[in-house]
């Protein structure tokens, strides 16, 4: 693709809901870190990427499986595969494009596990720790996805799955979402290790039939009941209150929906003024409605993440002690 813009949306601080056009549609994205990895300096380990020029825009969401070894190294090396993936997806219907992916995440696996294989444990950790995760790094760094290509020469729409990040439709009339059925499963993911645990989930639609289209991470579970679209403010307001929460998790959000012609400022792209890892020259505009979603750490939140950092330590340190007793079996 000639002309692209490449959003690489920082995992190591939040970014509130930032607006852009492409193509007379309008896209927006937003990020946050749960509580414990703000308190703790960690990234997030969601993953949001896209790329565009006039003819494509691709969108990828991770969410690294916090279980597996440092599932935010998952996440990126996963997205950056699958945005490459989405601009060479091959002519065809939904079994051609299952095909295409189900080769791509298969070969990764070989181009992956020696980064995970060599990636540098902090020096500061435990040994009791570092034993957990070393135990971990042998069944592989692992994460879940929803990757989106919206072309406007073939006026479709590419979507694919697995995991229980949410994705939801709307037509020229009403929420589609139900078309999907029952195939958000929390255990299905990719692995380094074993490439793709459960089966990945691919729809292929006419691009004119859909109006919107909302993709967000797990963390953000108080807009599943919310049809109307938020503005800026609303939804930074929305995802401040889930970081509030006890079950406070990593949030990432892509949302685009297509504008009305009357409401364009033309039908090319505006690229938003923001950090890019391969961005080309383009227009920058102001993110509309911005607003900072940091919360200042406080010692109770401190207290909350130590305690729940202990509570993964000690379930983790109980899943090897298993395996090594499976094993000796």
């Amino acid at each position: 693709m000639a002309d692209d813009t490449t959003i690489c949306v920082p995992q190591e601080h939040e970014t509130p809901a930032t607006t852009f056009e492409w193509a007379g549609y309008q896209c927006r994205y937003a990020y946050a870190r749960s509580a414990d990895s703000r308190v703790a300096g960690d990234p997030g380990q969601d993953r949001l990427v896209l790329r565009s020029n006039e003819q494509q825009l691709a969108l990828v969401l991770c969410d690294g499986v916090s279980q597996s070894f440092v599932g935010d190294l998952a996440a990126r090396l996963l997205a950056d595969a699958l945005l490459d993936w989405l601009i060479t997806i091959p002519e065809g219907g939904t079994a051609t494009v299952v095909a295409s992916l189900t080769e791509r995440l298969t070969t990764l696996i070989a181009e992956v596990q020696p980064v995970i294989d060599g990636f540098v444990l902090p020096n500061q950790l435990s040994a009791m720790l570092r034993e957990v995760l070393e135990q971990k790094r042998t069944l592989g760094s692992e994460s879940t996805f929803v990757a989106v290509q919206i072309s406007i020469p073939k006026e479709r729409l590419v979507l694919a799955w697995m995991g229980d990040s949410r994705m939801r439709l709307w037509g020229t009339q009403e929420e589609r979402t139900h078309e999907f059925g029952n195939s958000f499963h929390t255990a299905e993911r990719w692995s380094s290790r074993r490439g793709l645990v459960g089966t990945p989930h691919v729809a292929v639609l006419p691009l004119p039939d859909v109006t919107r289209l909302l993709i967000y991470s797990d963390g953000l579970t108080q807009l599943d009941q919310q049809a109307d679209m938020l503005s800026n403010e609303a939804l930074n307001s929305l995802i401040t209150a889930a970081d509030n929460t006890p079950t406070s998790d990593d949030v990432s959000l892509i949302e685009v929906w297509r504008t009305p012609p009357e409401q364009r400022s033309d039908d090319k792209l505006i690229a938003p003024a923001h950090p890019s890892s391969h961005a080309a020259p383009a227009e920058q505009i102001t993110p509309v409605a911005a607003k900072d979603t940091s919360v200042q750490s406080h010692p109770l939140e401190a207290l909350r993440a130590l305690l729940n950092r202990w509570l993964l330590f000690i379930i983790g340190a109980c899943l090897v002690i298993i395996g090594i007793l499976l094993l000796r079996r």
